[in-house]
């Protein structure tokens, strides 16, 4: 679908050279604002690739534009260069979707009706729209692919609101780095914070630190990249070491307990092995 088929309301799919291959791309600054996405583009884009292990070269491309402007007699500069982000369509989609709102859902489908007309036409001689009965078996062919399209969104939008009390945890995730807190942990897998914290503590995962009494990650945890140790703030000239459970951990806890990670969950604890 090119940029004059579609509505001021969706982004502009064009073709751009991703590694080897020249493939359908949306422009990640377009999506953005379409997104209507609270955060700066540049935190949300840069959270978004780090957090789904997204690659350069692969599942998006870079380009830039404009120029360092070094100052001038006012004493005024600095670096107004800035990055296009080329997303390919299933990035785009993907992106879209985890977004989890009325326009990630329209702009998913946007792109999945883009790639599917992309692929017809790659397999299919163009139609002799002079002869009224092929022009009729197009429309109708076109029309009942509408319809199943329609029924196969309305199914993932109920599964997404079946599992939105879980993915919700996701979303909290701090810029995106990937950790989340043993409490979101526990909402994530179904599970009571006190009940996963008792498990973490009978089962090797988490011990007491002598005095303070707080949580933190035993050793081979750490080493096996399941846990993972940050500083956090704890009052005024004071830090803490915090545990949290990474995107690996989480997996490797659901296996232990017998839980089924939601659709997206499971999408994002694979991107993190991907990214490693």
């Amino acid at each position: 679908m090119s940029a004059a088929d579609r509505t001021q309301d969706l982004p502009a799919v064009v073709e751009s050279r991703v590694g080897d291959a020249l493939v359908q791309t949306s422009d990640a600054r377009e999506l953005h604002r379409l997104l209507k996405v609270g955060r700066d583009f540049t935190t949300w884009i840069k959270g978004r690739i780090a957090q789904y292990g997204f690659i350069e070269g692969v599942d998006f491309v870079t380009t830039e534009y404009g120029s360092p402007d070094r100052g001038n007699q006012a004493g005024r500069g600095g670096d107004r260069r800035s990055v296009t982000y080329h997303l390919t369509l299933g990035t785009a989609k993907e992106i879209a979707m985890v977004e989890n709102n009325v326009e990630g859902r329209r702009i998913r489908r946007y792109f999945i009706e883009c790639e599917r007309r992309a692929l017809q036409a790659a397999a299919q001689p163009a139609p002799d729209l002079s002869d009224p009965h092929a022009l009729r078996a197009l429309l109708l062919a076109h029309a009942e692919r509408e319809i199943a399209l329609e029924a196969r969104a309305e199914k993932a939008e109920g599964t997404l609101a079946l599992a939105a009390p879980k993915a919700a945890a996701l979303d909290r995730i701090a810029d995106t780095t990937g950790l989340i807190l043993p409490s979101d942990a526990a909402k994530t897998l179904g599970l009571r914070p006190k009940d996963l914290t008792q498990h973490m503590l009978g089962n090797g995962w988490l011990f007491r630190r002598l005095g303070s009494g707080r949580l933190a990650g035993r050793q081979d945890k750490l080493n096996a990249r399941l846990l993972a140790e940050r500083s956090v703030t704890a009052g005024e000239n004071r830090t803490e070491i915090q545990a949290y459970v990474t995107p690996r951990g989480l997996t490797r806890l659901a296996q232990e307990l017998g839980v089924v990670l939601p659709a997206r969950l499971d999408l994002f604890t694979a991107s993190e092995g991907r990214a490693q």
